[in-house]
């Protein structure tokens, strides 16, 4: 009777003997952080062993691989390995023994891909094969091509979570499951933004990240001859100072990048010559003159353009 009530005294203790030494931390009391936080396929990862708790430098810290050995030594808290392709996880541990103290940190890493395309709603030319740029107060739209692979099979982008930035500030009303695409106003002229995106698992798992800088720069104006046959001219931009055969001409000048989305918005502002100057006309005060003049004494002078102050510096 006597070692039975022994017994049950020390099994009803035991709950309070563990609660009692509970240290604050010690389930995390080894962690392993990778460099880049989120790794990118067949990319060098930088791993560090750190702790709240022990002396890292006392003690043997042996790494492993998959299973397989990869370095030992006293106080090597850092190693570097190559990881895979995308979906194929990495398993990684990390043992840490002095004297009488032993610890172990286990990690996955999953390489993930994420892409991130950008296109501004600016105006250009017909033909144009370039980008639009992201001028000054245009909306730019973002979209993120995540490729993440979970036991061998694709993940869908409506089962990732997305969480969009404006350098540090989370856009909330951007962010969410499913959300690849965001719709960003540009910034003022000649200052810069990064906006970056980061996709990732309902369970964190697998995560992956994506940025972009982006500066608003002038937009440029250029001229082109608006023919009356064969409409305007876009493969031939005017200069400065041109000289054309024609007595008379029409032109257009296009604010490259203008947040304008048709030719009727008040963005593009076309300039037409040849046309009267008073006071009922329609043109407008950057519109462009060019008038040649009739055969004078024999000879016949050359057309002569005149470009608006204005107008001159854009080009």
């Amino acid at each position: 009777m006597r070692i039975a009530a022994f017994l049950a005294i020390l099994l009803l203790a035991s709950p309070a003997y563990a609660q009692q030494f509970d240290i604050p931390g010690a389930s995390n009391a080894l962690q392993i952080v990778t460099s880049p936080a989120q790794p990118a396929p067949k990319s060098t990862v930088r791993l560090t062993l750190q702790s709240p708790i022990f002396d890292l430098d006392e003690g043997i810290i042996s790494w492993r691989v998959d299973g397989e050995p990869l370095s030992e030594g006293g106080g090597l808290r850092t190693v570097s390995i190559n990881v895979g392709d995308v979906g194929q996880p990495i398993d990684i541990s990390a043992t840490y023994v002095s004297g009488d103290d032993e610890a172990l940190a286990f990690l996955t890493i999953t390489p993930a891909g994420l892409g991130l395309l950008w296109e501004a709603e600016g105006l250009t030319p017909a033909f144009y094969k370039g980008r639009t740029l992201p001028a000054a107060g245009a909306r730019l739209t973002f979209v993120a091509y995540p490729t993440f692979v979970r036991n061998g099979a694709p993940v869908a982008e409506k089962d990732l979570i997305f969480t969009w930035r404006r350098g540090d500030t989370v856009l909330g009303s951007l962010s969410g499951r499913g959300k690849s695409t965001a719709v960003i106003d540009s910034t003022a002229f000649f200052a810069s933004d990064i906006i970056s995106v980061e996709a990732r698992t309902t369970d964190g798992s697998i995560s992956s990240r994506a940025s972009t800088r982006l500066v608003s720069p002038e937009t440029p104006l250029r001229l082109y001859e608006n023919h009356p046959l064969f409409g305007p001219l876009y493969h031939k931009a005017f200069g400065a100072t041109t000289f054309t055969p024609d007595s008379e001409m029409t032109f257009i000048a296009i604010p490259y990048f203008a947040p304008a989305t048709n030719e009727n918005s008040p963005a593009r502002n076309p300039c037409r010559a040849g046309q009267d100057r008073s006071r009922d006309s329609p043109i407008s005060s950057s519109a462009l003159r060019m008038r040649g003049r009739s055969r004078s004494r024999g000879r016949e002078e050359r057309p002569r353009g005149t470009i608006p102050s204005a107008l001159n510096n854009s080009l």
